[in-house]
């Protein structure tokens, strides 16, 4: 009997998309205060803020420089309630922000069927964002006098926005200091990269007895990222210069030990067959970044290495570029089983070596720099990292290594993996179990480890946990096998025996794998960003999002490539044009029996340009996405003439009533559901896709178009040909993507 023909992934899902007009919008929110509240609200904080600056010493605030903090009111997160014009008008240049939390002295809303506005209080502490300005000591003193002793004067422009404003103060050194007790070796950050709150850094360090290392900084948008020695009494002494944002101990890069995480069985001189072959798609780019291989291995068919320019390896980092190449090419290998082709072609850079490790505090800094000349020389549509510093995240600020790969992603043509750390087991509420820098970036897929390849499954006990940073809450976006004490991962060693291992650093390679079979089955028609949406769209979530984001990633490629018997896999792939709105008609046939229930899972990733300076605001795109599943039932009032629209995109575990007011999942760059319909409640189903941009918190575009990648499936349980039935309803659109090469993807 002949094997059953291959239900491959539909693509061109594309082409069931068009332009659409903006639907109809409502009322603006009601203001918390007049501008009469506010201005005398307002005023006496501005006063208390310049007696405060013209206390500062002249050299903390350079040119008459100093740092402002504008906390907004709750009901003005939004990009709309940016104060944009108040700050123009009043000398105040923003330069970034910190997401907050404060319990505001009252809140207003409108009456139902009237024009009138009722206040009321709340003893809720709601999210909002911070703002920090830039003004001169002058200009304060200036504006504060127009706010409180002259009242009969006329308004400045934009005084109205003045009821967007909850608190006004100067940035404090309290919070600015991370500084554990003892330190050293600092990294200081500061709000501006201009060069006059750079020299008159130098200026201000030159009494304290503290080295600026001002030649190794690095930038993050801008965010300027400048290392020092000095004792600690000194280096803290820098948080009373107004132009630090924050200063800590600089963080060291994790140490790549041969000991995993977890103690694993050896296997005593196994010996494997490689294949003779070269790679499946010789034309294929991917890098790794690591620790360096040996000067001859039995990976070198597959492997080119490229070596630091000082060549002085460290031996447990070599060991561990190696056992993170060999996943990346043969996954955790099964002596019982015969060992496939590699998908593609490996190039392993060393960025970690003897000199770094043994001499240089700030060893992150030469690493980052490093990756980033080679990535500026060659363009990799692949890259894995298993490295990183050793950091958890923070909620209100961005490290440079996130922001640095997430520059580098912004273009949607790079699909990159990230280890998030194997700290898992590690104190959870003080967050030093959380996952690691640089898994917060929003367009990489970070990855955890589980601890089995079995259905009994869970996350391994070293992987780090989430939440991310909003936007991107849900870290690690998913898992795969890191292998555990009973099921330990397994590498090729230089000489072709086995080696057993487990960790993080392991599952990431092992998803890169995954993507790039994908990529060679189906070559260039799937997209890296489409293989990111893939790999989150079909995981097994099987567990909370804090332990394992979305799930267990699939194996075999089978499962990513092929469609179920009861079920149709469709891929969208295109860009988006910022204000613009798109709808997306949703792939149900026509010839669905007359009862029944179908179950529509979407996923959408995009990649997008990011602002440091604004953790609050990190992403400069967002996604507002409206399901509308009947093109014949309409709302009411001004929504009469579009169909109703239901809830569609959440996030489940993360889904509070705090992340709804920070706008849900709008800005983060994947969005991920599963929703069951009757089908009597379909008729021609469609998402209404609107992308937002924004600079700073601000309506403004700086990224006129995104690349996007959607995918969508449609099943029922009462059909066995869905897929046959999508292809047939739409055979002027749609088609099945055929594979480019031969690989074993059997279900």
């Amino acid at each position: 009997m002949a094997p059953p023909t291959p239900r491959f992934l539909i693509g061109f899902g594309e082409r069931l998309t068009e332009p659409i007009d903006r639907p109809p919008g409502g009322l603006p929110a009601a203001s918390p205060y007049t501008v009469e509240q506010a201005r005398f609200r307002v005023g006496g904080m501005v006063r208390s803020a310049a007696i405060h600056a013209g206390q500062l010493d002249d050299l903390a605030c350079p040119n008459d420089m100093t740092v402002a903090a504008v906390t907004l009111h709750p009901s003005y997160l939004s990009k709309s309630g940016f104060p944009q014009g108040l700050l123009e008008t009043e000398g105040l240049q923003h330069l970034g922000s910190r997401p907050r939390s404060v319990i505001a002295e009252q809140y207003a809303r409108r009456i139902p069927k009237t024009d009138e506005v009722e206040y009321f209080k709340s003893n809720d502490e709601r999210p909002t964002s911070e703002l920090f300005v830039a003004t001169t000591r002058s200009n304060l003193r200036a504006w504060s006098e127009h706010l409180n002793d002259q009242l009969g004067v006329a308004p400045h422009r934009y005084e109205d926005q003045l009821v967007r404003i909850e608190e006004f103060g100067l940035n404090t050194p309290d919070e600015r200091d991370r500084l554990a007790v003892g330190t050293r070796a600092a990294e200081i950050v500061l709000h501006t990269d201009d060069p006059v709150a750079i020299e008159g850094l130098a200026a201000f360090c030159e009494a304290l007895d503290v080295e600026l290392l001002i030649p190794r900084r690095l930038y993050a948008g801008s965010l300027v990222f400048i290392p020092a020695h000095g004792d600690y009494e000194a280096l803290q002494q820098i948080t009373n210069y107004s132009f630090t944002r924050v200063i800590r101990a600089v963080p060291s890069m994790r140490r790549l030990l041969t000991s995993p995480p977890e103690a694993v069985r050896s296997l005593k001189g196994e010996q494997v067959d490689l294949p003779q072959e070269g790679p499946l798609d010789p034309t294929i780019r991917v890098a790794v970044f690591d620790g360096g291989l040996p000067e001859s291995t039995v990976l070198d068919p597959w492997v080119t290495h490229h070596p630091t320019e000082s060549s002085q390896p460290v031996d447990e980092y070599v060991v561990h570029g190696h056992d993170v190449t060999s996943a990346l090419l043969f996954g955790s290998v099964k002596s019982s089983q015969a060992i496939e082709r590699p998908y593609a072609h490996v190039d392993h850079y060393q960025v970690l070596d003897a000199e770094a490790d043994r001499d240089d505090p700030f060893e992150l800094y030469s690493v980052i720099t490093r990756i980033e000349t080679i990535l500026t020389q060659s363009n990799y549509p692949f890259v894995s990292i298993s490295i990183g510093p050793y950091l958890p995240i923070e909620d209100d600020e961005v490290h440079a290594w996130t922001a640095f790969w997430d520059n580098h992603l912004a273009d949607g043509e790079t699909l990159l993996t990230v280890a998030i750390g194997n700290n898992g087991h590690l104190d959870q509420a003080s967050g030093n179990a959380r996952v690691q820098v640089p898994s917060d970036s929003v367009n990489s897929v970070a990855v955890g480890a589980a601890d089995s390849t079995g259905d009994a499954w869970r996350r391994a006990s070293y992987s780090a946990l989430g939440p991310g940073r909003v936007p991107g809450v849900v870290k690690p976006d998913v898992v795969a096998f890191g292998g555990s004490t009973p099921e330990p991962f397994v590498c090729i060693d230089p000489d072709g025996e086995l080696r057993t291992t487990c960790g993080t650093s392991f599952a990431s390679p092992l998803t890169m794998r995954t993507a790039l079979g994908v990529r060679a089955l189906f070559g260039d028609k799937v997209s890296p960003l489409a293989c990111r949406a893939l790999l989150v769209h079909t995981a097994d979530a099987a567990h909370s999002l804090r332990e394992v984001g979305r799930g267990r990633i699939a194996q075999p490629i089978a499962r990513l490539a092929e469609c179920g018997q009861s079920e149709a896999r469709v891929l969208y792939q295109g860009e988006l044009t910022a204000k613009k709105y798109l709808r997306a008609r949703i792939p149900i046939p026509t010839d669905l029996p007359a009862t029944g229930n179908v179950e529509i899972t979407a996923t959408i990733a995009f990649s997008t340009e990011i602002d440091p300076a604004d953790p609050g605001n990190y992403t400069r795109s967002g996604l507002e996405v409206v399901f509308r599943p009947h093109r014949g039932k309409f709302g009411t009032g001004k929504d009469t003439t579009v169909p109703k629209s239901e809830s569609f995109f959440k996030q489940n575990e993360y889904e509070t009533e705090d992340v709804q007011r920070r706008s849900s999942q709008k800005w983060d760059t994947v969005m991920h559901a599963r929703r069951t319909k009757r089908i009597t409640s379909l008729d021609n189903p469609v998402f209404d896709i609107h992308f937002l941009a924004r600079v700073g918190g601000q309506d403004l575009v700086s990224q006129p178009k995104i690349r996007y990648a959607m995918v969508i499936t449609v099943a029922c349980a009462k059909v066995t040909d869905m897929h046959d039935r999508v292809l047939r309803t739409y055979a002027t659109q749609l088609q099945a993507l055929q594979p480019a090469i031969t690989i074993p993807v059997t279900i």
